[in-house]
């Protein structure tokens, strides 16, 4: 369909017609139109043809709040597991350095994470392809910052949602409406490629079987519904407040200890690996 010359595309997640909104510049050279879903009311650019210049590096160098971002993901991920109740392994999907990772593990969680950009850094031993992320394997699966990196999220999404895990924590920024100087576009990276509105978020939970709970830029999908105290308790404890208290609860009961425990299998496993190395090549 087209729009005055331009392609007017269906909406990648729930495949529903689109109106051009706005047209901006991204990555300082492209003039790419910004579509506005009829049905699910979601904001996402033209088909991006630009993505691989984009990621030229994994984090963005606007990205400055990454650091606080994990510490709050760390609270509300540590809040989740707690309320809802979820027990066993976790997976950071798209974990970037590894700071999330590390803080959960650093609490005793069995955390793993997979990214397919960046060097996870602080959780190298704990990294796994995201290939190599199986059905049913993981309790809990968080997704910090990443959905609106999706190209198509209809289809990556749905890989998430095929993990099966019991909770998947995902934090993004909701699309209301806002216009072509909304600071969340960062048209100057290309790396924001998909803009949920809260209906948007809600159909995707209804076609793969869980239940949404939204605050703020924090979505929880769970496969079996909160019960009204459990919905009550995650706004709160979700709330600005509720996760100011909870950080300082972490920070005051972090006492190395699972650190040391993980240091002690890694050693033991780098020890395991270079003994079975073969000799050629030592020195006497």
């Amino acid at each position: 369909m087209s729009d005055g010359g331009c392609v007017v595309e269906a909406c990648r997640a729930c495949g529903g017609a689109t109106d051009v909104l706005f047209r901006t510049t991204v990555l300082g050279r492209y003039d790419v139109d910004f579509l506005k879903c009829q049905v699910c009311a979601s904001l996402q650019p033209q088909r991006p043809f630009w993505v691989a210049e984009s990621y030229t590096a994994a984090i963005a160098a606007a990205d400055t709040g990454a650091m606080t971002r994990n510490l709050v993901c760390h609270a509300a991920v540590y809040i989740v597991s707690v309320i809802c109740r979820v027990r066993g392994r976790f997976l950071d999907s798209g974990g970037g350095a590894g700071v999330l990772c590390r803080l959960l593990r650093d609490h005793g969680f069995d955390a793993w994470l997979s990214d397919k950009y960046a060097d996870p850094v602080f959780a190298r031993a704990f990294a796994l392809p995201a290939d190599a992320c199986r059905s049913g394997e993981f309790a809990l699966v968080s997704a910090v910052e990443v959905l609106e990196h999706f190209e198509d999220p209809a289809a990556e999404l749905g890989r998430l949602f095929a993990l099966q895990p019991r909770v998947l924590l995902a934090t993004t920024q909701v699309y209301s409406g806002e216009g072509r100087d909304w600071w969340y576009l960062l048209p100057q990276t290309g790396q924001h490629l998909f803009f949920y509105s809260r209906r948007c978020l809600e159909l995707l939970a209804r076609r793969h079987g869980y239940h949404y709970l939204g605050v703020g830029s924090l979505h929880v999908f769970a496969a079996v519904p909160p019960g009204w105290l459990q919905r009550l308790a995650l706004r709160w404890c979700l709330s600005d407040a509720g996760l100011g208290l909870v950080r300082l609860w972490l920070t005051a009961t972090l006492r190395g200890r699972f650190s040391n425990r993980d240091y002690v299998t890694v050693s033991a496993a780098l020890a395991e690996q270079q003994a079975a190395a073969p000799t050629e090549g030592r020195s006497a």
